[in-house]
């Protein structure tokens, strides 16, 4: 059975957030219309760090936030399996997917989980993410280039400096050829600074590669360039 397969069975055609008739839609119109959307002409956002640009769909506030949440943490047991949350991270994947002029040609790789994390949690939120905007934009998904190689603290309650040394060398391309595209975009759920994706983009750079942009869900309100 298909995650699409499984997200029907058990999702009732409902809105996911207020329960009223979504139509077959996981939300419905008002919950939709509702959550925090970024201007298309904004939604992009310039960094250093040899990260071109990140692209997200969303401000990470009220529903988004919980959303969000939701998804990447799902109830124990679930193992990621939260069928109406995964609906809605699908839904917001390939609106921030259609904000990013991603070409065919183009690889797309999701920012990892350290081994003991992915553990933990027993999936990667960023590598369902990629996959929806790789289907999206008929691109690959490259889950074998980059590792985190190193098991850092998490990066919510730093500063933008704390962020960026925490994870200086965190990644490392582990892919047994030169990876063999010209622009990849680094797939994560939320950007705040900007740290983490620098840093997977540096690694990707020494690598060869030679543009790498981001694509997130959600930007935190107070977001900046690091």
């Amino acid at each position: 059975m298909s995650l699409n397969d499984l997200i029907g069975f058990f999702v009732p055609r409902r809105c996911a957030n207020c329960g009223d008739s979504g139509l077959g839609a996981i939300l419905c119109r008002r919950c939709h219309d509702k959550l925090p959307w970024l201007d298309p002409n904004q939604c992009s956002q310039p960094l250093p760090l040899g990260l071109g640009r990140t692209v997200a769909a969303l401000a990470l506030r009220d529903d988004a936030r919980t959303w969000v949440h939701r998804f990447k943490y799902p109830g124990r047991g679930l193992v990621g399996l939260d069928p109406a949350a995964i609906g809605v991270a699908r839904l917001l994947a390939r609106a921030a997917g259609r904000r990013a002029p991603v070409r065919a040609a183009d690889r797309i790789v999701p920012i990892p989980l350290h081994p003991r994390r992915f553990r933990q949690r027993g999936f990667n939120p960023a590598a369902l993410l990629a996959r929806e905007i790789a289907r999206l934009h008929d691109s690959r998904v490259e889950t074998n280039w980059l590792a985190r190689v190193l098991d850092t603290p998490p990066q919510a309650g730093l500063d933008a400096p704390s962020r960026r040394r925490n994870v200086v060398g965190a990644f490392a391309v582990v892919a047994r050829r030169e990876p063999a595209a010209s622009r990849v975009w680094l797939v994560d759920d939320v950007t705040t600074t900007g740290a983490t994706l620098g840093s997977a983009a540096e690694a990707l750079r020494r690598a060869g590669v030679r543009e790498v942009m981001g694509i997130c869900l959600a930007r935190t309100p107070d977001a900046h360039p690091v």
